[in-house]
């Protein structure tokens, strides 16, 4: 009797069924890996057209502005995916979701917010410019020239958090085009970290502004096709849908919200910050295929309703794990104290970082005692109230039994340290482990962070 083919088959993840566990394991990990001499900083401007420039990291000089940028390019005739990023949490320049390139199906141009290199210690910029300079139009104007020898089939803009305004803005000089938001400031004075920004760039968000880049939500409903999804566990992001359904009249419920060409999807993801708990690998395809099938969304409804508790359970799980592993954010680490903190394989699916709280004016010594081979640990030590990085350290194999000191000043405001499994905000390589030592001491001496 011959064997009977299923009806959906993926050719990709053909499997055998004597080695099936084996071999998910492996699709997964082939998934997952990165290729980071990708990340490798251009030092020398590019040739502004995408038909002749290479997969990896390159810079531009338009009207002055130096514009970073990632592109990996895939297959000719495929989407064109332009991500714009959210605050700082790393070196300048960052370039978050520069890893989807082996997730999604087309040209990836990621492009790096320029108000860092104009702001040192900014923590998140929106693409802003300054009074009589606006980035955004810069940037739309760099896009134009340099994928106009390129074939692509649509245009599909991706960002989250301070990367939406800029998504928006320039998505209008693209019409028709496509665009995905996830946690997006949309009307930025609304936001609580407002206050650093206009202390950082000396910009009043109150004032007249000749660019209307403070609000962008006039803009929501000028022709593009746009899914916003919002975390309805997010303070931040109920500020900013209750800002838009008051202004538009609009009633928004828990789930798929559909006014012609806007989609709003709500979803819940609880965590200690929800903010953050945007997609993940999996529901990356989703919203992917949803942003391709928009017109067919109000078909997807119930589907979509289920993918939303996934998205609950992805996150109300980890927090549950988070707890279960008695995260340091429970504790203050204080001076004169010693930590071991480790990641295992089963934990690593879960814990995504470790946060805790420092004492300020103090020397940490930090010691890398074991890590897999060829995985790294991010150590960074952040402003907890303008979300700013003072500090960050990488460390790898090659640092086993190595002392490295960070020197942290007297500081009114909170500061985190944060450790990462891997490269910060980024997704986690699985069948990991490290165990660090963390050592403290009080100074006398007064250093300035």
């Amino acid at each position: 009797m011959s064997k009977e083919s299923p009806i959906i088959h993926n050719e990709s993840n053909s499997l055998s069924l004597d080695s099936i566990q084996e071999n998910v394991a492996l699709i997964r990990q082939k998934r997952d890996k990165k290729d980071y001499t990708l990340l490798k900083k251009s030092t020398v401007p590019n040739i502004e057209d995408l038909s002749k420039t290479t997969n990896g990291c390159h810079y531009s000089i338009t009207d002055g502005i130096r514009i970073d940028y990632f592109f990996y390019k895939k297959t000719d005739n495929a989407p064109l995916y332009i991500f714009f990023n959210g605050s700082l949490s790393g070196d300048i320049p960052e370039f978050k979701r520069w890893s989807y390139y082996n997730y999604l199906d087309g040209y990836i141009l990621n492009i790096a917010d320029p108000m860092y290199y104009a702001n040192p210690g900014l923590g998140l910029g929106w693409y802003w410019g300054d009074e009589n300079t606006n980035y955004r139009e810069i940037i739309s104007k760099f896009i134009k020239k340099i994928i106009c020898n390129i074939n692509y089939s649509e245009i599909i803009f991706f960002a989250s958090s301070a990367g939406g305004a800029c998504a928006i803005d320039v998505a209008d000089s693209f019409k028709p085009c496509k665009v995905i938001l996830i946690n997006p400031q949309l009307k930025l004075g609304l936001y609580r970290f407002r206050k650093a920004f206009e202390t950082k760039t000396n910009i009043n968000l109150s004032l007249e502004d000749k660019y209307s880049r403070e609000d962008v939500t006039e803009k929501l409903f000028n022709g593009n096709k746009i899914i916003l999804m919002s975390n309805i566990s997010s303070e931040d992001e109920r500020i900013q849908l209750k800002y838009v359904a008051s202004k538009y009249n609009l009633d928004i419920k828990y789930g798929v919200n559909k006014y012609r060409n806007l989609i709003i999807w709500t979803y819940d993801a609880p965590g200690e910050h929800p903010h953050n708990n945007q997609e993940f690998i999996p529901m990356t395809d989703v919203i992917i295929q949803l942003i391709k099938d928009f017109d067919k969304i109000g078909q997807l409804e119930k589907y979509i309703d289920l993918f939303g508790e996934f998205w609950y359970d992805h996150y109300a799980l980890r927090q549950y794990y988070l707890k279960k592993d008695h995260m340091l954010s429970e504790y203050r680490i204080k001076s004169k104290n010693k930590y071991s903190i480790s990641f295992v394989d089963k934990d690593i699916k879960w814990l995504h970082e470790k946060i805790c709280l420092l004492d300020t004016n103090a020397t940490y010594t930090f010691v890398l005692k074991n890590i897999s081979p060829s995985k790294r640990c991010s150590i960074i030590i952040k402003n907890k109230s303008t979300n700013q990085t003072i500090h960050k350290l990488i460390l790898d194999e090659t640092n086993i039994n190595e002392p490295i000191q960070m020197h942290i000043g007297l500081s009114k405001a909170p500061l985190e340290l944060r450790i990462y499994p891997g490269l910060a905000e980024e997704y986690l390589d699985s069948d990991m482990f490290l165990e660090l030592e963390i050592t403290s001491h009080l100074l006398k001496q007064k250093y300035e962070t």
